[in-house]
């Protein structure tokens, strides 16, 4: 039986071989990709200026440090909830758009496709197109054929070595783990992130491909519980399409499909779309690349298989029933009474919309907003109020000072809400009713601080900790208590 004769089944009834296709959907597809591939292999190579002393990776998750290096900015590791807050704003506007148009994230932006993709491009580089690679693998076992299945997984393999290290890279400065990976002189952890990247890509982008969008990715089945009539999606116009075949003169009629299969052919997962909605098509649009060119060599409107609501397509095939019955002579004219629905705003939409730009909003005043110097004060308890020999009484405390800039900064640090309070830093043997400290950039320096007052009444007092950049004036507050003896 001819390779492209034979019957078209699901997708988990034999291995996929997407057929080359050209058109809107697979230019659009290419340009993604190829943005994200860039993006991801070369983003850890882009450089930012910080000054001595520091990364200049533009963006670089700093495990060593705990820092994340941004353009122009520094995360903290207890400012993780910017990140928290990104992946929610990510999760609301991925339900936002599978519930508008389906699992269009599954057809051009997932990470699955975007490196199956390129998997299968060297396949097809090394193997040829769709006819070629099924005679290949269905050919005895030669040399030629040997060396060819050999040079392809070679290159499967340098592929996801280069993605493994590429991940490793938003970790570790580019350059200086490149260099490591060379010389072999790469810690532990860099290796086992290269091996185990690297393995997952070359299983799931190689090996598995297409199954895991069918069987493993629980996307598949959580995006139909989002979509409902309104839902934009790839749709064959069975209405106009069936019956499939090619007309013959004297022949019973026959609809627009011709039954060509190339829908089929250049589906990533094998899915035919003429048998409805089915959970393994990822909305690619590669089918309607493949059929429009055929309806317009058959002199036929494209759009058979389109971008398409389930109540638009149903309301139009309405409509076209309609005008065809009003035609017939052997039916009276009417008017049709069916027009397509007017596209309105989606209520979904609009909801995930407001939701990720009041978050993103939220997000940005918040960073605007956050403090260069953030101030931790504990008091210490063994012992907890000390009686001095001139009758005053003396409390310890450990101040901790974050100082989140990239230059050094001195602070001035003064007591309130304690009458006759005195500062003394033992360790610069400094005493006064202010103190200054020095604290290097983008760094912590924890001091020890004693407070001595007059003593009072036995309790605690409110001790509140003014800590004031000399540079900038930008003040923070420790919140704490002075202890006093009892009597």
């Amino acid at each position: 039986m001819p390779f492209d004769a034979a019957p078209i089944r699901d997708p988990s009834q034999r291995k996929a071989y997407p057929q080359s296709v050209a058109g809107p959907f697979r230019r659009t597809k290419t340009a993604l990709s190829s943005l994200i591939l860039g993006l991801f292999h070369l983003g850890p190579w882009l450089r930012w200026d910080r000054g001595a002393g520091f990364p200049d990776q533009a963006v670089l998750l700093d495990l060593d440090r705990g820092r994340g290096w941004l353009p122009g900015a520094v995360l903290w590791p207890d400012e993780v909830y910017h990140l928290v807050g990104l992946l929610i704003a990510a999760a609301i506007a991925l339900f936002g758009v599978s519930a508008l148009y389906g699992r269009v994230w599954c057809g051009f932006t997932c990470p699955q496709t975007v490196w199956t993709e390129l998997f299968v491009r060297i396949e097809a580089l090394l193997e040829g197109d769709r006819n070629a690679r099924m005679k290949l693998d269905q050919a005895p076992w030669t040399v030629a054929k040997l060396a060819r299945k050999a040079a392809k997984h070679l290159l499967w393999l340098i592929l996801a070595v280069v993605t493994g290290a590429s991940w490793t890279f938003w970790f570790v400065d580019a350059p200086t783990a490149a260099h490591a990976f060379l010389t072999l002189s790469a810690g532990p952890w860099m290796w086992t992130s290269l091996l185990v990247i690297a393995a997952s890509t070359y299983l799931l982008g190689g090996l598995t491909r297409e199954k895991f969008c069918v069987y493993m990715c629980p996307w598949a089945r959580i995006q139909t519980a989002m979509g409902d009539l309104s839902t934009r999606s790839i749709t064959y116009d069975a209405a106009r399409g069936e019956p499939r075949g090619k007309a013959r003169a004297g022949g019973p009629p026959m609809g627009d499909c011709i039954d060509c299969t190339l829908c089929v052919r250049v589906c990533p997962t094998g899915t035919d779309i003429r048998a409805g909605y089915s959970v393994s098509c990822i909305n690619c649009g590669l089918c309607a690349d493949a059929c429009a060119p055929v309806m317009r060599k058959l002199g036929r409107p494209t759009g058979l298989i389109a971008f398409a609501a389930a109540a638009e397509a149903e309301a139009e095939a309405a409509a076209r029933a309609e005008r065809t019955y009003a035609l017939t002579p052997t039916a009276p004219a009417r008017p049709s009474t069916r027009t397509p629905p007017r596209r309105r705003l989606s209520a979904k939409g609009v909801i995930s919309a407001a939701a990720v730009t009041g978050i993103l909003l939220l997000m940005a005043g918040v960073f605007a907003l956050r403090p260069s110097l953030t101030v931790a004060a504990q008091q210490e308890r063994s012992p907890v109020a000390v009686a001095l020999a001139d009758g005053r009484v003396r409390n310890g405390y450990r101040l901790n000072l974050s100082n989140r800039t990239l230059a050094p900064a001195t602070y001035v640090i003064t007591a309130e809400g304690v009458d006759g309070a005195e500062l003394r830093n033992p360790a610069e043997d400094e005493t006064g009713q202010t103190l200054r400290v020095a604290v290097a950039a983008d760094s912590t320096q924890t001091v020890r601080l004693f407070v001595t007052a007059p003593d009072g009444a036995g309790g605690n007092r409110p001790l509140h900790l003014r800590i004031q950049d000399a540079g900038t004036g930008e003040v923070a507050m420790a919140e704490t208590v002075f202890s006093l003896l009892k009597h």
